[in-house]
């Protein structure tokens, strides 16, 4: 494998190109289609990651060998891609139907993790009002983390 080398993003067709390779016939492939394309594609990768590293494995173990592959492409991760990746966790967290206590917990963790990371960006442009809003939506975002056996005001209750 090599290092990463700069290129310009990827075009519908290119992104049509490689999801064909991989057996996926998406329908469209005009410059509009580029946002659908790249999440088929993130699709791809995400299940076929989870395919070869199981949940059940040590997390920091099976993620070691694609970590190294990624830093090869990406070496810094961008602060926007890690607040994208945190709030496409808690939304698709949610999804969970019925919801239980812990994954509205672990929902609420991830964009509380976001806005954290967020407001660190806001700091470091200076928009300290902006790092106070974004704060305060962690805060509310952790006040829903918090799990008891019974229930209780921004709390989560393990009871059925």
């Amino acid at each position: 494998m090599t290092g990463p080398t700069p290129r310009a993003p990827a075009t519908a067709r290119a992104l049509s190109a490689a999801l064909n390779a991989l057996g996926i016939h998406p329908a469209g492939a005009r410059p509009a289609d580029v946002l659908p394309l790249l999440g088929m594609l993130l699709a791809k990768i995400e299940t076929d990651t989870a395919a070869r590293a199981p949940v059940s494995q040590n997390p920091p173990a099976r993620l070691t060998r694609l970590l190294a592959g990624y830093h090869q492409q990406a070496p810094t991760p961008h602060l926007g891609l890690l607040v994208d990746r945190l709030t496409r966790t808690a939304l698709e967290t949610g999804l969970e139907e019925p919801p239980g206590p812990l994954t509205e917990a672990a929902a609420h963790a991830s964009m509380a993790a976001a806005d954290l990371l967020t407001a660190h960006d806001h700091l470091a442009h200076g928009h300290r009002r902006k790092a106070i809003n974004a704060l305060h939506q962690a805060q509310h975002h952790l006040d829903h983390t918090r799990l008891t056996e019974g229930p209780g005001p921004g709390r989560t209750s393990l009871s059925s």
